[in-house]
């Protein structure tokens, strides 16, 4: 029982390292002054918080009672965070040398590494609660945020990224800078529903201490009893993580 409490209580304290984190770097990003620097250009502030998820992402139990489901989603968190971490400062790099192909590119993929990591953010919750006999009501907030996250973070970040490229074969007089532009055609709606998707999933994630399981998802169970093999599957995690 101690062993099943303590899995829970750090299950509760990543997740609210996580919405801290997410809803920390969207708030430093997408403000026009608190993220800037002195000359007013994105800083790297928003690097702090990422680190601050991927930090919590190590923290999630994952030992040898775990089941390889759990050993996938946790392995596929640490990997989003740590590329988001390891990219993130491209972004505002990128901005203040926005003719440079190399930061382009980079920026444009800590974008959506950024993406795909608020992804399984919402698919750690989805799995938390599947274990847990949860309000239909909150489980329908988790499909939901998978759409949102979808179509108003992941569809229009590749509307601008296509409509930039188009416009570069089409009028070869193109340079890159016209990105930045690029972003300033989206509608000032889809702009406030990409925040409030972000927003959305924090909500979910600081949510979960009171729909986290009595014996947590990824414990290696079958009809509550152990099954034996789970506890070899998860291999290589399991052997780093044991001293947590």
């Amino acid at each position: 029982m101690a062993h099943t409490d303590q899995m829970r209580a750090r299950i509760a304290r990543a997740c609210d390292c996580f919405a801290g984190g997410v809803i920390a770097a969207t708030v430093l990003i997408s403000h026009p002054r608190l993220g800037a620097t002195p000359l007013g250009e994105l800083g790297n502030a928003h690097v702090v918080p990422i680190a601050g998820v991927l930090a919590a992402t190590f923290y999630l139990p994952l030992n040898g009672e775990s089941s390889p489901r759990w050993c996938a989603l946790v392995w596929r968190l640490r990997t989003a965070a740590l590329l988001t971490t390891g990219l993130a400062p491209f972004v505002s790099w990128w901005l203040r040398t926005d003719d440079n192909v190399y930061f382009l590119l980079l920026g444009a993929a800590a974008i959506y590494a950024g993406i795909w990591c608020l992804l399984e953010l919402n698919a750690l919750a989805r799995e938390l609660l599947q274990g847990a006999a949860a309000a239909e009501r909150v489980r329908a907030q988790v499909a939901a945020g998978r759409i949102f996250l979808f179509y108003f973070v992941f569809i229009p970040t590749v509307g601008v990224h296509v409509s930039f490229l188009i416009a570069c074969i089409v009028y070869r007089g193109s340079s890159l800078s016209d990105l930045r532009r690029t972003w300033h055609f989206l509608p000032p709606l889809l702009r406030y529903l990409m925040v409030l998707a972000v927003l959305h999933l924090t909500v979910l994630l600081w949510g979960l201490h009171r729909h986290i399981p009595a014996r947590p998802f990824g414990a290696g169970t079958e009809g509550g009893k152990d099954t034996g093999n789970d506890r070899e599957d998860c291999g290589r995690g399991a052997a780093v993580d044991r001293g947590a």
